[in-house]
């Protein structure tokens, strides 16, 4: 049987859909994926039929650039013919699901975060991207959330029906690929928060050089190291002009980007993501807690799920500077003993909950399910 993956980058496939897909293709799936092309693309092409999506704009809603989306999306489907197609992020499982449904081929809805859209009813753009999800969920046989908080927001909205929900913690971490390295004296003289991921002020950006202001007036011995890139194209994104004026200021150490997040990950002695964003289940507090690192992120849906306070870490309020510098703090000041007991707690929670061996089995059950239902 062929499956069809659609999504929004050629990165996010790679990057948190590969285990999905190997264990299909190991259970003889035949596997085409859909995306833009990026610097990933040759990396998927490796391994998988790859078609490109030439009009899929991630944050614009030009209604004739949509429409050219969808015709894109309707004439991939009916060339490919697919037995089931599977719609990651916003804009394939508007587009993608609708497309599907006009084709009468059987769909599937993976919501991976709800984003900025759903951070305030109040946005304009609020009502027209629910009134979009309200339709384009009509047609798949299930729509897996990451998180509860964001499967009961869709069924109070009405947004989808109670039946095809279900909820699936995260795209899963490996722990093969994601295992810490014992050092010891590791970083003995400094004590070193370390963030990784898009650089987007929705993500806390702006708020963590704020708390970081506070800690320096106090003379506090630590660093801050950012790792990732500027989301380009994106009105959210941090600007590299920003980050240097930061890093010349003494407040961050700005680190570029990297495929490989674990020597970084390695090198810190706490994970930091004070996000204000909608998020899924984040991978990159994942991955930071399977490399045994203590966590400091906001109570906002997907992450609080992920950190038990003063167990594996600390959570704090989105958008309050001196809250995350006092959470902060706390850290600072605490035993090396107890960061250590943190981090390892972080890493059975993975284990228990999120890692591939947990959670790959539960997304192919739900698509041999929708399959056996065809």
């Amino acid at each position: 049987m062929k499956l069809l993956f659609i999504a929004n980058t050629s990165y996010n496939l790679y990057n948190f859909r590969l285990p999905l897909l190997k264990a299909l293709i190991e259970k003889g799936y035949e596997i085409t994926l859909v995306a833009p092309k990026d610097e990933y693309t040759p990396l998927l092409e490796k391994n998988f039929e790859l078609k490109i999506i030439q009009n899929l704009d991630r944050k614009g809603l030009n209604p004739v650039k949509e429409i050219s989306l969808l015709k894109e999306f309707l004439t991939i489907l009916k060339n490919s013919n697919p037995d089931l197609v599977i719609n990651l992020t916003i804009k394939p499982n508007i587009w993608g699901n609708i497309a599907a449904q006009i084709l009468k081929i059987p769909s599937i809805g993976i919501i991976t975060g709800l984003g900025s859209v759903f951070t305030n009813p109040k946005f304009p753009i609020y009502q027209l991207v629910k009134t979009l999800y309200k339709f384009s969920l009509k047609h798949p046989k299930k729509v897996i959330f990451q998180n509860q908080e964001d499967a009961e927001l869709f069924l109070r909205e009405k947004i989808v029906e109670p039946s095809k929900v279900k909820v699936i913690p995260g795209s899963g971490v490996d722990l093969n690929y994601f295992r810490p390295v014992e050092k010891k004296n590791k970083n003995s003289h400094k004590f070193i928060f370390g963030y990784a991921g898009r650089l987007l002020w929705d993500k806390g950006l702006k708020e963590l050089v704020e708390a970081i202001k506070l800690l320096r007036a106090e003379n506090l011995n630590f660093e801050v190291h950012l790792l990732g890139k500027p989301d380009k194209g994106n009105p959210k994104s941090v600007d590299m002009k920003t980050l240097q004026q930061w890093e010349e200021k003494g407040f961050i150490t700005y680190q570029g980007f990297s495929k490989d997040v674990r020597p970084f990950l390695d090198s810190i002695d706490c994970f930091i993501y004070p996000t204000f964003y909608r998020e899924g289940i984040p991978r990159a507090i994942l991955e930071a807690m399977a490399m045994k690192k203590p966590i400091i992120t906001t109570k906002v849906p997907g992450c609080r799920e992920l950190v038990i306070d003063d167990r594996n870490g600390f959570l704090v309020e989105p958008k309050n500077p001196k809250e995350l510098a006092e959470a902060m703090k706390k850290m600072l000041n605490l035993p090396k003993q107890k960061v250590s007991s943190m981090g390892e707690f972080s890493y059975q929670l993975v284990k228990e909950k999120y890692s591939t061996d947990v959670v790959i089995p539960q997304y192919v059950e739900v698509i041999e399910e929708v399959l056996r239902g065809k």
